[in-house]
């Protein structure tokens, strides 16, 4: 804006100054005071002339801060892209890790729940043999193999249920849990990626914006300069 309104104003003192100093120059070769109509027309035609210059290198000036709002405009939102990927990986950091933490704790009471099956199969049965052929029963690495294992239905008593119960649902939720942990971990490592492009982005927005300028203020000089030159001659 300030350059266009600087070269408006260029171009009226140009059109000012080259009407009197013309016509003056015209008025000084000839013995007549008073400025003939073709003098007057020459006159005209190089205001004319110098005006379609000034309105040039107006237009380049203009062209050339647009290059460089243009510039400033991409990195500003590369910036912004970058600023927000990190949040969102922050955010799936976190995630990943509260779900992590939710999976070893529901591990935990699994094994829990294991060692305490094997307390009240100690407890229930004290004959050598149950108690051997109960321990192979809990052999088995899921609830439903160890309740296929012996016949363990038909002996098990309700407390014994109760506990195998509690076991297939801590196993079932321990599951669920690791699968969450793995997404979120997977998760994490998309946004990691996009985060790392996203940075290359605005770092490489940033630069080109830093060179755009330093193009621009080059070009403005000149332009500047022969905005002065088309003023004076």
């Amino acid at each position: 804006v300030r350059i266009k309104m600087r070269s408006a104003v260029a171009a009226t003192a140009v059109l000012a100054t080259v009407v009197t100093s013309a016509v003056a120059a015209e008025a000084a070769t000839s013995h007549d005071p008073y400025p003939s109509q073709q003098q007057v027309d020459q006159a005209k035609a190089q205001v004319q002339k110098k005006l379609r210059s000034v309105k040039a290198i107006q237009a380049a000036l203009a062209q050339a801060e647009n290059v460089a709002s243009a510039a400033d405009t991409r990195a500003e939102i590369a910036t912004e892209q970058y600023d927000g990927a990190m949040w969102k990986l922050g955010l799936a950091q976190s995630a990943s890790r509260k779900a992590n933490a939710d999976a070893k704790a529901a591990q935990a009471r699994v094994v829990a729940q294991r060692t305490s099956i094997g307390r009240i199969a100690a407890a229930s049965y004290q004959d050598s043999t149950e108690f051997t052929s109960l321990n192979a029963i809990l052999g088995g690495t899921t609830p439903t193999e160890m309740l296929q294992r012996s016949g363990v239905v038909q002996m098990a008593n309700a407390p014994m249920q109760a506990a195998f119960k509690n076991f297939q649902k801590l196993s079932d939720a321990a599951q669920s849990a690791k699968v969450k942990a793995q997404s979120a971990e997977l998760a994490q490592q998309t946004l990691a990626g996009q985060a790392a492009q996203a940075k290359d982005a605005a770092i490489g927005a940033a630069s080109a914006a830093q060179q755009t300028a330093q193009s621009v203020a080059s070009q403005r000089n000149v332009l500047l300069q022969d905005l002065a030159a088309a003023q004076h001659t």
